[in-house]
């Protein structure tokens, strides 16, 4: 369900399971406690049980091109970065939102809905200049967070999804019979599109750096599971034919 465009995707599922490992990693065992605390605290919501354990299944983190968004706007990086999970359908967003909204006064910070067809998605943004900083909602049984509002509905909007791009059949198809890529990365796409932000004396570098890797089209991973305990994982790279 990933647009035609996407660029770059990690996928997992049961991500109910892991979401306490995230945060022992990103912040230390026995910290993650005092950090859920401390946003409680600032935020006005648990992340944890108002967000957190609702969100289970199947997940994937992508990156597709988008002249709009925290990224365009604020760095001059054509991309935007999504997270869309499958959830319970009790996250409560609208009152995320209304506490996001609340702590964010004084701070040029507000919140505004933006409804599409029935789903409900919330970008917060800076009042003053109205630059988007990040967008969520939900639709049809997932949740959706992002650094670009109209990237997070793709899924939902897109006329063509991934499996219609030969660029990713020639990935998925590279991959042993059987094996379902759970990472993609079109490399040369993703350079162009972080290229064109860039200026003359900052590209020239980032040309320099890019052209170890300009034979690299492709690259996917995959794994499947052989016997209980035993998995079989595989990773391969497609090179231009130049």
């Amino acid at each position: 369900m990933l647009p035609a465009d996407t660029l770059v995707y990690v996928t997992g599922t049961h991500f109910d399971q892991h979401w306490q490992t995230y945060l022992q990693v990103a912040l230390g065992v026995g910290a993650e406690q005092g950090f859920l605390d401390g946003f409680q605290q600032a935020f006005g919501f648990s992340l944890r049980d108002d967000l957190l354990t609702h969100l289970m299944g199947d997940w994937a983190f992508y990156v597709v091109p988008s002249s709009e968004g925290l990224l365009a706007d604020q760095a001059d990086i054509n991309l935007a970065v999504s997270l869309l999970v499958q959830s319970d359908g009790a996250i409560d967003f609208k009152s995320i939102a209304g506490h996001l909204g609340d702590a964010g006064l004084g701070s040029g910070i507000t919140v505004v809905e933006r409804d599409r067809e029935g789903a409900s998605y919330y970008e917060v943004v800076n009042q003053f200049n109205d630059f988007p900083i990040f967008a969520f909602g939900s639709e049809a049984g997932y949740a959706m967070f992002g650094s670009d509002l109209s990237a997070i509905q793709t899924p939902f909007t897109a006329n063509t999804n991934l499996l219609a791009s030969t660029d990713y059949q020639a990935a998925q198809g590279a991959l042993p019979g059987g094996m379902q890529a759970t990472f993609y990365l079109d490399i040369q796409s993703l350079f162009g599109n972080i290229r064109e932000g860039l200026e003359p004396v900052e590209r020239e570098s980032f040309n320099e750096i890019t052209a170890y890797f300009d034979q690299v089209e492709l690259i996917a991973s995959g794994n499947r599971l052989l016997n209980p305990g035993v998995a079989h994982n595989s990773m391969v790279i497609l090179l231009s034919g130049e």
